[in-house]
């Protein structure tokens, strides 16, 4: 399962379509891999809570913030789980 977030531009003009929805629209035209745009990544541990059980590993890449979202997810699914 690939979940994407948004992309965001490191203090740098931000370029054209280099952004999340565009990635994953790009992604799902190749047709072997269909991935899950998340808009709002305060909705993160709400789109994974069905796709993940306890046990499994959840991979997260990125800069900026996404340190922080992978810190918190463990106790979000936890609470979605409930």
């Amino acid at each position: 399962v690939l979940v994407l977030l948004d992309v965001y531009a490191a203090g740098e003009t931000a370029i054209a379509g280099a952004d999340g929805r565009s990635l994953s629209r790009a992604i799902r035209v190749r047709g072997r891999i269909d991935p899950i745009f998340v808009e709002d990544m305060k909705e993160l541990a709400e789109v994974l809570a069905p796709l993940v059980e306890p046990g499994d590993v959840v991979l997260t890449l990125g800069a900026g913030n996404i340190g922080a979202a992978a810190a918190a997810l463990p106790k979000a699914l936890a609470e979605v789980w409930r």
